[in-house]
């Protein structure tokens, strides 16, 4: 089945879903421009300069002087947005340079929401709203399969709490809120307007608790329906049918 994205498929897309997925990917004021004028050029300058750019060449280029370069470039060095590059010169001395770091990379705006909403509306209108949610079960499970080993299935308040960690660790701000009813809450949904736009995508969460847990899941409580925080409560052990790869 041919599930690329071109331009005449793109256009039988739900247009409004698609353009509001790409407006609240752009809601957040990125990084960069909580840094100064001087320092946002800089690092735009950078950006271009894959081989990295010396001192001089920023002097160049941004019109300012020597000092200013070093004190901008000490700043943006201590808050780990550049890092210094040597580029071996074939005579003399090395020449010092400075690159991004990956952290200065990623202060760039990107658009993983948007490219995913855009892959996740076309698979939908594809294979179906079921196949989709199936498509989601199957990658929970994948993905609770390799952080299975972190999970201490012989003590159920261990588990629990082994959970929530691993769930803090993708993303979700997630606490046990109650571990005599065993339930766990996350206060951040990873892909909220995802799912406010493709709610199948919620079948992720479930299969991947289920799986980690080896107990059904009840979804008591969601974000995007209202809630305050999402909140799973674990049951009885699950049937190992639903759980397979």
């Amino acid at each position: 089945m041919n599930i690329l994205v071109s331009q005449a498929h793109l256009q039988q897309l739900d247009s409004d879903k698609l353009t509001k997925l790409w407006l609240n990917s752009n809601q957040l004021e990125p990084m960069l421009n909580t840094l100064g004028k001087t320092q946002r050029s800089l690092l735009r300058l950078m950006l271009k300069a894959k081989e990295g750019t010396t001192i001089d060449a920023i002097v160049k280029q941004l019109q300012i002087t020597k000092t200013a370069v070093y004190q901008h470039i000490n700043t943006l060095e201590k808050l780990g947005y550049i890092k210094k590059f040597t580029q071996q010169k074939t005579q003399g001395r090395p020449g010092q340079r400075y690159v991004l770091s990956e952290d200065g990379i990623h202060l760039f705006p990107k658009q993983y929401s948007w490219f995913s909403g855009v892959l996740l509306q076309k698979l939908k209108q594809s294979i179906g709203d079921e196949e989709l949610e199936s498509m989601m079960r199957d990658m929970g499970n994948l993905v609770a399969e390799e952080f299975q080993h972190q999970v201490n299935q012989d003590n159920e308040a261990e588990k629990l709490k082994n959970i929530s960690d691993l769930m803090n660790n993708l993303g979700y701000e997630s606490t046990v809120s109650s571990e005599q009813e065993q339930m766990i809450s996350a206060w951040n949904c990873v892909y909220h307007d995802l799912a406010k736009e493709i709610p199948e995508v919620c079948s992720f969460d479930l299969a991947l608790l289920t799986r980690l847990s080896g107990q059904e899941i009840e979804h008591q409580e969601c974000m995007v329906r209202g809630g305050n925080c999402c909140r799973f409560r674990f049951g009885k052990p699950a049937d190992k049918s639903t759980t397979k790869i």
